[in-house]
């Protein structure tokens, strides 16, 4: 899966509302032979992939979409071997597979009103700074079925509204936030260890700062110090003013 190469001129952020994000599926055609570990575990070669079929999807769909694929090239393109890592790749493989599906069974002139179960529910999480793929750590949170149904159903995770939640929010989740932080550049062992460490250190000091913090405010201190380190500035433009409109990307399908 890749987007289409004319969203490099679209900003994460301030899209309109008749604006699209354009997703390009290629589907996998490997032999009858191919072990489900080697399916899973091995990038495929431009000869396996059939043509590309075209979907547009909400545009606030686009900065997700970066993300995951960002990080499925942790561990194919940029090479790094953590355990971290080779979960991240596989598992955003498999729900993109499932994303995929999804949009070849959508009905096509009902884009903009899309909203697709597989991704939402993972976005729900990373608005709220739980990690996508930690359910258990969801239900800690979400004891009933009326509170499951309010952390789940309330909020509509690709709306602007819910823009300067979501910032806050992946600052507590180093994949996805090192996704963004490592578009322009590719990812090193050292820098990824470093992206855990800035993590532990922000939930620890969040911690001690208590839970009387309002979406209202701006962030803390130390949480605008990683922001700052990590170069997140222009993912930032709730809290700090963006240096760019958007974002140029090259390093890997999503120009």
């Amino acid at each position: 899966m890749r987007l289409s190469k004319t969203e490099k001129d679209l900003p994460f952020f301030g899209h309109k509302e008749n604006d699209i994000c354009r997703v390009i599926v290629h589907k996998v055609q490997r032999g009858t032979g191919t072990s489900k570990r080697v399916s899973e575990t091995t990038r495929p070669t431009d000869e396996v992939l059939a043509p590309g079929k075209k979907y547009d999807v909400h545009p606030g769909y686009r900065r997700f979409l970066l993300g995951f694929l960002r990080e499925i090239d942790f561990a194919g393109k940029d090479g790094l071997k953590s355990h971290n890592a080779l979960f991240r790749e596989i598992y955003l493989l498999k729900i993109l597979d499932l994303f995929a599906i999804e949009l070849e069974n959508r009905p096509p002139t009902l884009f903009r009103r899309f909203r697709s179960r597989v991704l939402n529910p993972l976005l729900q999480r990373q608005l709220q700074g739980i990690p996508d793929h930690e359910a258990e750590m969801a239900r800690m949170v979400i004891p009933t079925p009326v509170a499951a149904a309010e952390f789940y159903l309330k909020l509509d995770p690709i709306l602007h509204l819910c823009e300067r939640m979501w910032q806050r929010g992946i600052l507590y989740i180093w994949p996805v936030r090192m996704s963004f932080s490592l578009l322009r550049s590719p990812a090193t062992e050292e820098g990824y260890k470093s992206g855990l460490r800035n993590t532990k250190a922000l939930l620890e000091k969040r911690i001690q700062a208590g839970d009387d913090y309002d979406e209202g405010d701006g962030l803390y201190e130390f949480e605008l110090k990683v922001v700052r380190s990590e170069g997140l500035q222009s993912y930032f433009p709730a809290f700090i003013p963006p240096v760019s409109a958007h974002c140029s990307l090259i390093r890997f399908s999503i120009h």
